[in-house]
């Protein structure tokens, strides 16, 4: 039903012989290496995403599934998790101002997202105040809003601070009132510019006398200008989403350390068996770092599977410590999936692990199916797979009674020498024909009804006019007594005027192509064929008329008026080579 999916995989990796339908596959597998289930998506059923019984390849992206529900139509791209999660599609996780380039302050930060985003608008360049709000001024003032407004209070402001001080008020900057940065009374000349002036370093002078812009803007005090991936610690997954505080405690920003369990200490003492038997605190060692999810990684390990995974041994491996020891990589391939076994070294002594796992028929059979399996299967690939390495004959031995109920209802027609017409160590629908005649020995009965309705003209020697490998008729041998078949094929004209075409078809006509005439008309009669030009057939016998041919069909008038006659044998005692001119 996979349709060849899973050719790396058993079906019993999933499925049990309890329920075919019931699967223990498990999204959320530590081994498993694909797409992680969370939220809702651990509820839905896996139709929904496998349609048409399609499990791999798949896209994991939200699009692949969602295309449909993506109210943005495809405007802010495919990297849904941005701004959602699989707990709540309708809840957004956007943080406004670090992830945009219009941070929401003032009178902004309760306005609703439609007011801005019509028509479900997200990805817009709409960043001026005209771009939502009416100029009242119609024009007439070509400064920015911000120059006299502020987002606080649309109450316009007079004074020109980048006019009058050459220093220009941006972001919150212009929603503040003056006393705060102007502490002193009526002191507004000579005022520090530094932003230490005003803020304290919440960097603890870690970055020195720097210029804050470099890494924060006016707008918003988020270091939308700062990139991470300078640092040599490129966010990713879902530390895109984390404050900087949750990694960069007590605002220790320099020398801060990658390794995982500094800041995950919790996750690894609450993780299975990693306190227990001390576990590598390098969780890179056995984790990926994309960052998405805890997946395991066997990059390194090939050996010492057992440490971890011994008490997930399945009841059948426990109950026989002798069949199968502790060392799971001497079987599975121990980076991969525990379903995929390897025979390195063995060519055989197969019984001694699969005895019990032969089929009924085997079992039921013991002369036919020794205990022996390598003597029929390939035993280091899958048992489907038979070796015929030495067989070329005696067949029946194994495969008598799996002949078809054809073949044991005719035992004249199909002995039990298989390979009399079967390749034996090939397949079944394989047949040899090393016989040339007796055709009608096996295949009497598979003639079509024309044969058999006329036994005269299609004989029971089959290879009289056919050839093997195809039934086909072959004219190779064929050059006269045509009729003797074809009789009944020829046209109407030619068996009204039998006396003149005959039956020997090939006196005119030659095969492959019947159009094809080579008649000869002298054979026929002594008028001339260039009469007046003439050269066809049609132009002396339009309608098939093949009776007439003389002078007196198409000089009817001339002959009766002109010389008194109606003769044919008048007129060719003057005319004898069908021309005007008389013969003297």
């Amino acid at each position: 039903m996979h349709k060849g999916q899973f050719k790396d995989r058993t079906c019993e990796g999933c499925h049990s012989v309890n329920g075919w339908k019931t699967t223990a596959f498990d999204h959320n597998s530590p081994e498993y290496k694909g797409y992680r289930l969370e939220g809702k998506h651990l509820k839905t059923q896996c139709e929904k995403c496998h349609q048409q019984g399609k499990y791999r390849p798949i896209e994991a992206a939200c699009k692949g599934c969602h295309a449909k529900d993506d109210t943005h139509k495809n405007e802010l791209g495919a990297l849904c998790d941005k701004c959602h999660t699989a707990n709540d599609w309708k809840k957004t996780t956007l943080r406004h101002n670090t992830q945009t380039r219009f941070p929401l302050i003032g009178k902004h930060t309760d306005t609703p997202c439609e007011k801005c985003h019509i028509n479900k608008r997200y990805k817009s360049r709409d960043e001026k105040c005209a771009d939502c709000h009416k100029d009242v001024h119609k024009g007439k003032f070509k400064e920015e809003c911000g120059s006299c407004h502020t987002q606080v209070d649309w109450a316009p402001r007079r004074f020109d601070h980048r006019k009058m001080t050459g220093y220009a008020l941006g972001g919150v900057h212009n929603d503040i009132l003056c006393a705060n940065c102007h502490t002193a009374k009526d002191d507004y000349r000579k005022v520090n510019r530094y932003c230490g002036q005003c803020h304290v370093d919440p960097h603890m002078n870690q970055f020195g006398m720097m210029d804050c812009e470099k890494c924060h803007g006016q707008s918003s005090w988020n270091p939308v200008a700062f990139r991470h991936s300078g640092t040599g610690f490129p966010l990713t997954g879902q530390h895109r989403a984390a404050e900087c505080s949750s990694c960069h405690k007590n605002r220790i920003y320099r020398n801060t350390l990658a390794i995982c369990y500094n800041c995950h200490a919790q996750q690894y003492a609450s993780a299975p068996n990693h306190l227990a038997r001390s576990y590598n605190r390098d969780c890179t060692q056995c984790h990926d770092t994309f960052f998405n999810s805890w997946n395991f990684s066997h990059r390194s390990i090939n050996s010492g599977c057992s440490t971890c995974h011994l008490s997930s041994r399945p009841s059948s491996h426990t109950a026989n410590p002798t069949m199968y020891p502790a060392t799971c990589e001497s079987c599975h391939t121990s980076t991969a999936t525990w379903s995929s076994r390897r025979h390195i070294t063995a060519s055989s002594g197969c019984s001694t692990c699969h005895l019990n796992s032969r089929p009924s028929s085997h079992t039921a059979n013991p002369t036919m199916y020794p205990t022996t399996c390598e003597s029929c299967h390939t035993s280091t690939a899958t048992w489907s797979s038979h070796s015929h390495t030495t067989a070329s004959s005696g067949c029946a031995t194994c495969h008598l009674n799996s002949r078809p109920s054809s073949h044991t209802a005719d035992s004249v027609k199909y002995p039990i020498t298989c390979e009399l017409c079967h390749n034996s160590t090939a397949t079944w629908t394989s047949h040899q024909h090393t016989s040339t005649s007796g055709c009608s020995t096996c295949h009497i009965n598979a003639r079509p009804s024309s044969h058999t309705a006329n036994p005269t003209r299609y004989t029971t020697t089959c290879e009289t006019c056919h050839k093997y490998p195809t039934w086909t008729f072959s004219h190779s041998t064929v050059s006269t007594a045509c009729s003797t078949c074809h009789l009944t094929d020829a046209p109407a004209a030619h068996l009204t005027y039998s006396a003149y075409f005959g039956t020997s078809c090939q006196n005119c006509h030659t095969y492959p192509a019947w159009t094809t005439a080579t008649i000869n008309h002298s054979s026929f009669t002594t008028f001339p064929t260039n009469h007046k030009g003439y050269s066809k057939c049609s132009d002396c016998h339009p309608t098939q008329q093949y009776n007439n041919g003389y002078c007196i069909e198409c000089h009817t008038a001339r002959g009766a008026k002109v010389h008194n006659t109606t003769s044919n044998s008048s007129c060719l005692a003057c005319h004898p080579t069908g021309t005007a001119k008389r013969l003297r």
